[in-house]
Order: structure tokens, then sequence, then C-alpha cells
């Protein structure tokens, strides 16, 4: 039994070009893909082992929004508000694909006690931001989360607030 198939190879093409170069919610996203985004973390990793100075890597969870197309509606709400609160050297991107965007802040203000950033603070500027795009209904199913990466072990450790679990090795 033989069974033929036809594909649209321009349309195959096209969807493999955007989850590559991240514009799966539009062709002017500056997010990177999730391969790009987990490769700049792990250099990123590398290189606060020699400067010493920890990046803080912050992680919106959009998973429990439901349908693909409100997802794209966040996205273009959440994309302009990461733009407008990092700088130009901060990486932001897919940490996990259609799911977890991710933020690394790779020089980061000492404000702490210890001359780090604080992980709470970041998760509360970021969450009224989004409250004022987004409305408190939707912006309460997204799960925020910040880490300070350790820059002084072998595999990095997480400290980090809201209790999210990491679901990728940073290595």
């Amino acid at each position: 039994m033989n069974v033929t198939v036809k594909i649209n190879m321009d349309r195959v093409k096209a969807t493999i070009s955007k989850a590559i170069n991240g514009h799966q919610f539009g062709e002017k996203s500056e997010l990177q893909s999730e391969g790009r985004f987990n490769e700049l973390l792990r250099l990123e990793t590398k290189r606060s082992e020699r400067s010493k100075k920890r990046p803080l890597l912050m992680l919106l969870d959009i998973s429990h929004l439901g349908p693909r197309r409100t997802k794209g509606y966040v996205i273009s709400k959440i994309e302009p508000i990461l733009l407008s609160a990092t700088r130009e050297i901060d990486i932001k991107g897919w940490y996990k694909f259609d799911s977890i965007v991710g933020v690394l802040f790779t020089e980061t203000e000492q404000k702490g006690s210890r001359g780090e950033a604080q992980p709470d603070m970041m998760i509360d500027c970021m969450r009224q931001r989004l409250g004022k795009a987004l409305g408190n209904e939707t912006t309460n199913t997204i799960k925020l989360s910040c880490f300070l990466l350790s820059c002084n072990s072998a595999k990095p450790a997480l400290t980090g607030s809201s209790g999210m679990a990491m679901t990728k090795s940073l290595q």
C-alpha cells in the first residue's frame, strides 16, 4: 500500500525558520530561540565565574495561559515590557519554548546586603509592570521566579524566590 503525502515545503521552511530565529509570535520578536537563549545562559554563567559577578535569571512561566492565541497576545504585551525593563546587555528569550520566557540580567546592580540584586524586588517590579499591561487576572496566571546564579562552582547553584524548580540543566 502506497501513501502519497503532499507537503508544502515553503510553509515547512517558514515554520522552521521562525522556530530557529525565535520569532514564533511575530516577525519583529527580539526573544532569543530556546537553543540560543540556553547557550547564552551557559556562556554567561562561565563568564561570571571569571568576573565573580552573579547574574540574575528571571523566569516568566506562561504555560498556564491556555490556547496558543492567548499566549501570542500575552507575549506581544510582555515583550515590550521586557525590552523597557532591561538593558542591551541583558539576554531575553525562551528558556523553554512556548512555556517559559527567560531574562538574564548579566550585570546586576549592587543592592543587597551581600552586594547582590534582590530577586524579590525584581519580581515585584516585573509583576507591577505586567499588571498594568495585562490586568491582574492574567498577570496572576504568570508564575515569576528569580534566581541568582552561583559563580564559584562547576555546576551553577540557584538561589531564588517563588520556589520554581529549574527544568533544565545550565550546563
